[in-house]
């Protein structure tokens, strides 16, 4: 069995480029999932299509997601980006897209708030919302149904929204194609499923040229974050029978 395990260790050092503590704890305690985890981790880029560059700029933006926020990975994943040949101004311009998830909280809320505004008969949503939507042209020039609410409900604060979270679709250290998956994977990752961000996203890359297939495999490889209650779990479930085990080393002796 050691040997095995050994040669499973070899395995994801070759396939993943690293070994963690995560990946050491699940070789130990079950090296049948790992062989699966291989499998689905590797299956994306099988194709081709997707640069190992583009898949870790990926995993940056998904582990990065104000709702996952999993250090280790960004940091795991900016390095293997980096030594794959991405600038610097590529990584944080990827964090950046994962914090222009910043909108999702207006955009979910302000349409309850002028609902229930509606149904005490006050109005909400008839202000130009012309500058906001020239500022979020950048993202796309189809602008979100929650900017006409904003025209009438604190615009100011919109308006500064909307210019932060545009930024990196002005800012061009990415291929418009590359900006646009990401984008994809960081609202279809499991921390986040904000249908609207994916459908405008995925317009985005098609009307870019991205192919099905291409976005696809990128909503596959979002997937992933969702593996996290293991790397996450693993090594604290390993901790603690390694100081069971010490206890009872301990009273025996």
């Amino acid at each position: 069995m050691d040997t095995l395990r050994e040669e499973l260790r070899a395995r994801v050092l070759k396939l993943r480029g690293y070994v963690g503590p995560f990946q050491e704890a699940m070789i130990a305690l079950d090296p049948e999932w790992v062989e699966r985890y291989l499998a689905f981790v590797c299956a994306p880029n099988d194709s081709g299509r997707i640069s190992m560059r583009l898949t870790q700029l990926i995993y940056v933006a998904i582990d990065a997601v104000p709702s996952h926020l999993y250090p280790k990975g960004i940091g795991t994943h900016a390095e293997l980006a980096l030594d794959l040949g991405a600038t610097p101004a590529q990584v944080i311009e990827t964090l950046e897209i994962a914090a222009s998830l910043t909108e999702l909280t207006p955009a979910t809320a302000l349409p309850i708030l002028a609902e229930e505004l509606a149904a005490r008969g006050e109005s909400a949503g008839d202000g130009d919302s012309g500058p906001l939507a020239a500022k979020f042209a950048p993202i796309s020039k189809a602008s979100p149904e929650w900017l006409k609410i904003a025209a009438d409900l604190g615009p100011g604060c919109a308006e500064a929204l909307v210019d932060l979270v545009a930024y990196p679709w002005r800012r061009g250290a990415l291929p418009p194609k590359e900006r646009a998956l990401i984008a994809i994977a960081c609202h279809a990752s499991p921390a986040v499923l904000a249908v609207d961000g994916i459908r405008l996203h995925v317009r985005e890359a098609l009307t870019l040229g991205v192919t099905g297939e291409e976005i696809a495999e990128v909503i596959y490889l979002a997937s992933g974050t969702g593996i996290h209650s293991l790397a996450v779990g693993a090594p604290i479930l390993t901790e603690l029978l390694n100081a069971r085990n010490l206890a009872a080393v301990e009273q025996q002796s």
